[in-house]
């Protein structure tokens, strides 16, 4: 029904000819710049590579579940240690180009990388709720969200989108209730500094409210990616 009055809109206003020379011009006779053109497109940091001697770091994730997150690390974590779920948040990164038309001058175009709590709509914002090493597999670390709707938020212009790890050291609490290697020796800090900061001022202060801590991740950084040097590749929930 939609196609047949768009259709006869067309039949009675505009000969099909017009709407034809009308698009391949532009309305107004000028053609359309775009200030992106040639910059939609996306660099990615190299993946994470494994170390003998560097501490477990993440390799890649993937959905395994309605809202549970499993994580290859590239080392064997301490079986039996049960990690404080607090430590761990589960942030959206979308690398977007967008062009913007100014009032005077050509048009700017935004490159840049925005970030985000994993949530539903716009102030139903999950946390992890569970964490745990697969008992099969103790390279494995899987995370439970809040919710089972987890999704990441969505942004216009995007090129490119995942998800990235937070996880705090913290060194004021008691060591079981730290991520562990195989070895007992504690995990450094994962994922961007300024992420795990603002993680940590959080877990410090007993998480302040439920939404201010997740929302304290949002941020929109210049560039894509830029504070970066590896990224291991997890995607959005139901990617």
């Amino acid at each position: 029904m939609a196609g047949m009055g768009m259709e006869q809109s067309i039949r009675a206003g505009t000969p099909v000819g017009f709407l034809g020379v009308a698009a391949a011009l532009g309305l107004g006779g000028c053609e359309n710049g775009d200030a992106c053109e040639g910059l939609r497109t996306f660099d990615a940091p190299p993946a994470p590579t494994t170390s003998d001697t560097a501490p477990p770091i993440v390799l890649e994730g993937e959905w395994i579940g309605a809202g549970v997150l499993e994580l290859q690390f590239s080392k064997p974590l301490a079986a039996g240690n049960a990690p404080d779920p607090d430590r761990f948040a589960v942030i959206g990164w979308s690398a977007q180009v967008q062009s913007y038309s100014g009032y005077q001058g050509p048009d700017t175009c935004y490159v840049r990388t925005r970030y985000a709590g994993i949530g539903q709509g716009y102030y139903q914002v999950n946390s992890v709720a569970d964490v745990w090493i697969a008992p099969e597999d103790p390279s494995l670390l899987r995370v439970r969200m809040s919710s089972t709707a987890a999704s990441c938020r969505a942004a216009t212009d995007i090129v490119a989108d995942g998800v990235l790890l937070v996880y705090t050291d913290g060194p004021t609490d008691p060591v079981t209730e730290r991520l562990l290697d195989a070895e007992g020796d504690p995990v450094p800090d994962l994922g961007p500094q300024w992420a795990v900061q603002q993680w940590e001022i959080c877990t410090a202060n007993n998480n302040y409210g439920y939404n201010y801590c997740r929302y304290s991740l949002s941020t929109s950084v210049t560039g894509h990616l830029p504070a970066l040097s590896v990224l291991a590749p997890i995607p959005c929930p139901g990617a």
